[in-house]
């Protein structure tokens, strides 16, 4: 869905900036920050604006190959077993033309990562996902961008770090920096 449009949201720096140019040019996007810098909020309120649809998938608590690729399961039909596949937000996305926010992507596990390389590819008409599942090859429809928030790029102490996100995804991103608002923009709002 199109997330809501919240009246006094602040609509200005770097971060948002990046973000609406990013997602105007159908570029994928990592935003990176201190925790509750609102890199999330950022890329949620962009899509309102904007008028985009947003899928949304939180790593932190560990994601799973069913929740972002597809969920397999064994049920009985009839006396018989059936085997049902149900597609996770990944797929969801790319056949809506949606933007998939990976939030927390450093906490990400390689393994899940690596699948997002190939539906990120620069070439919007190479954006493909393969379900072994299912046997589908999923094009992206147009508008589908991936966009991601991590705190491990910025993190000034190492105390919070995850996953090492992929050369495959740095390269594939633009990148924006979150930060607090300024005290004096704070205190206005």
């Amino acid at each position: 869905e199109v997330p809501p449009t919240v009246p006094h949201f602040h609509a200005t720096g770097e971060a948002y900036e990046t973000i609406r140019e990013a997602l105007e040019r159908n570029a994928h996007v990592l935003v990176s920050g201190p925790s509750g810098s609102g890199k999330t909020y950022v890329l949620e309120q962009v899509c309102a604006q904007s008028q985009r649809r947003l899928v949304t998938v939180s790593c932190a608590d560990g994601l799973t190959y069913g929740a972002l690729v597809c969920a397999t399961t064994l049920e009985q039909q009839a006396g018989a077993t059936v085997t049902r596949s149900r597609y996770g937000a990944l797929p969801l996305a790319m056949r809506a033309g949606a933007v998939l926010l990976v939030d927390e992507a450093d906490q990400l596990v390689p393994e899940l990562a690596a699948i997002l390389h190939a539906v990120m590819e620069p070439d919007t008409r190479r954006r493909r996902l393969n379900i072994p599942e299912t046997g589908e090859t999923i094009e992206a429809s147009p508008g589908f961008v991936v966009a991601l928030t991590c705190n491990g790029l910025r993190a000034q102490t190492g105390s919070y770090h995850g996953h090492r996100l992929s050369g495959a995804i740095l390269t594939r991103t633009w990148h924006a920096a979150a930060d607090y608002l300024a005290p004096i923009e704070e205190a206005k709002l």
